[in-house]
């Protein structure tokens, strides 16, 4: 197959899924649904302040023992906050370099007095 013509089918490919969205965005259902996002949005704005200060008092709750610790209602605030801001990336890094070297390890220990060492045996009861 040529490049050209493998150009040619990722064009028609394309085509066809923005009619398929053009036409999924057309029907009256998909109409009454976008207009009702976007008034539950424009409700959550207006009590944007309401909620965040909702989420402040329940974060300063004292907790106790045994009891709900408002895990819920913390949940329940932040998916409405997402909803209608965008949930934000969560990304965990894992780039760290960590490097493990018994060469190393035991030049360290030499630098350290023998009266500042407790040995595993001790530590182990």
């Amino acid at each position: 197959m040529q490049v050209k013509q493998m150009h040619l089918m990722r064009i028609k490919e394309e085509k066809a899924r923005k009619a398929i969205r053009l036409k999924k965005a057309k029907t009256p259902l998909a109409k009454e649904i976008e207009l009702r996002r976007e008034d539950f949005i424009r409700g959550i704005l207006d009590h944007t302040n309401g909620i965040i200060n909702q989420q402040l008092a329940v974060a300063s709750l004292p907790v106790a023992p045994g009891g709900d610790d408002n895990d819920s209602v913390m949940k329940a605030t932040n998916a409405l906050l997402d909803r209608v801001f965008g949930k934000p990336k969560e990304t965990v890094d894992f780039s760290g370099n960590v490097q493990f070297s018994l060469k190393a390890l035991a030049q360290e220990r030499l630098k350290i007095k023998d009266s500042d060492v407790t040995s595993l045996e001790d530590m182990v009861e």
